[in-house]
């Protein structure tokens, strides 16, 4: 297990040890899909800010954020491939 992966892990367990499970952001997801597409792009605008705030958008994040916005029914954020040359 990488350093990265470990660190994820201990993150989640943070979490959950703090919030408990994932019921509330079921229900969130859930809530969500009944709002409008732009609140939907909305909410997922300002998950992509929040994630870019240190200037940089990790693997790990921009995969996440693609999650959210299929799970929001949104198109997934484009970013650039890291492997890739500018």
């Amino acid at each position: 297990m990488s350093e990265s992966d470990a660190s994820t892990l201990i993150k989640i367990d943070r979490l959950t040890k703090r919030f408990g499970t994932f019921t509330a952001l079921d229900a969130a997801f859930t809530e969500l899909a009944g709002a409008t597409p732009q609140i939907r792009r909305r909410v997922l605008e300002a998950a992509a800010r929040t994630a870019a705030t240190d200037g940089i958008i990790r693997a790990a994040e921009a995969e996440l954020l693609r999650a959210f916005a299929d799970a929001l029914g949104c198109p997934a954020p484009l970013f650039p491939d890291p492997a890739q040359p500018a």
